[in-house]
């Protein structure tokens, strides 16, 4: 499980979802807490893409074929009460959207692939060797921030603009004090 992304309403913790990456088995779990079960989505979008699995971090290179790796959250919609849950393999460049509505419902879940599928969208790509292990959404800003493993940095792409890579920048770049980045949090508070 590389990473564990809660959808939660403010003052509604009874009623969050947490959703739950399986990049060797390619599926993303729901867990819904008022329901107190679990129910998974299967989807070709969560499997790697071959031609992104060859890694050179800090001169060591090897092939990955991880699959759905990060779930990140993104801001309300208010014209049709959804989040977008942004997802991406880890041994891959593009970047996968879903509103949250779909992943809350377990009954589509349980119907099969072919019943939800289509909702399930690829947004595009972030570029060359962005291949990254965790991302987390920015609801300020509208920021999504990904932890870039091939580049040890953290990148960006804000959410008012479309979804190419031209329009992904770099935070932050470090060779020597940040290999592979794992992790990434975004606080409210900013830095420590």
């Amino acid at each position: 499980m590389p990473n564990l992304e809660i959808d939660v309403e403010p003052g509604k913790c009874d009623e969050a979802y947490a959703y739950i990456a399986d990049y060797q088995w390619q599926g993303l779990y729901v867990y819904g807490f008022a329901e107190d079960r679990m129910w998974r989505f299967k989807h070709n979008f969560f499997s790697f893409e071959p031609r992104y699995g060859r890694f050179n971090i800090a001169g060591q290179q090897f092939v990955w074929n991880d699959g759905l790796f990060s779930l990140a959250v993104g801001a309300l919609n208010k014209d049709t009460g959804d989040r977008p849950v942004y997802l991406h393999a880890m041994a891959a460049i593009s970047e996968i959207v879903v509103p949250n509505s779909v992943l809350k419902n377990e009954t589509l879940a349980r119907s099969g692939e072919d019943h939800y599928a289509e909702r399930f969208r690829h947004l595009g790509s972030r570029g060359p060797n962005t291949h990254s292990s965790s991302h987390a959404f920015d609801e300020k800003t509208g920021v999504l921030f990904y932890a870039e493993v091939n580049r040890n940095a953290i990148g960006c792409w804000n959410n008012a603009q479309e979804f190419h890579a031209e329009n992904h920048g770099i935070v932050h770049l470090d060779n020597e004090n940040m290999i592979y980045p794992a992790d990434l949090t975004v606080s409210e508070n900013g830095p420590a």
